[in-house]
């Protein structure tokens, strides 16, 4: 569960004011100690409700060595689709 905190923070650090709805999420392979892991995330889809928008995004988490160790999806509702560089 600690690595995939990863997906939030990447989220809102894109998009200020990105509120996280929800997250699913498969544990592939165990991550140990010491692991070096990459974090991806994808927009899937995008609708607009009420000048917001729901965006449907992939989430996976790679160790260096390029396994899958967490694949899932997340949902957030993001004000603007400004991205913070």
């Amino acid at each position: 569960m600690l690595v995939a905190s990863l997906f939030p923070s990447i989220i809102a650090s894109h998009f200020p004011g990105a509120i996280y709805v929800s997250q699913t999420l498969q544990f592939k392979l165990p991550v140990y100690i010491g692991d070096e892991i990459v974090a991806e995330v994808q927009a899937l889809s995008l609708r607009e409700h009420k000048k917001r928008f729901i965006v449907r995004f992939t989430t996976k988490c790679f160790t260096n060595t390029e396994q899958l160790v967490i694949d899932g999806e997340a949902t957030a509702i993001l004000p603007t689709l400004a991205q913070n560089k």
